[in-house]
């Protein structure tokens, strides 16, 4: 992917495309458990809403925003809709999840 990339960039920006990859990758994620972040990002954020393009704390949110949530919202939040039923076993963090909203479950 990175050489048809390269090749696109190079026939119509006509630069090179190391002037925005540098020389070296950055190092990737490892693949293993985020519990801890995603942990201290929800503790950090979960009271932060928007107004307009901006996250502000949750006394500084736009009336748009509480509408359009509201709206959304009206039957249910989408999130616990697809977590109904949900019970945890090892391994299905992702799995089981997608299998009971892909189902109607």
């Amino acid at each position: 992917h990175l050489a048809v990339i390269s090749d696109l960039f190079k026939k119509y920006e006509r630069r090179d495309p190391q002037e925005v990859l540098g020389t070296s990758l950055p190092t990737s994620l490892k693949f293993a458990s985020q519990r801890e972040f995603i942990r201290k990002v929800l503790d950090e954020e979960v009271d932060l809403r928007a107004n307009g393009p901006d996250y502000v704390p949750l006394a500084q949110e736009s009336e748009a925003s509480i509408i359009q949530r509201s709206e959304l919202n009206k039957h249910g939040s989408p999130t616990n809709i697809v977590a109904a039923g949900y019970q945890w076993s090892p391994g299905t963090e992702l799995s089981r999840g997608l299998q009971n909203s892909k189902l109607g479950k």
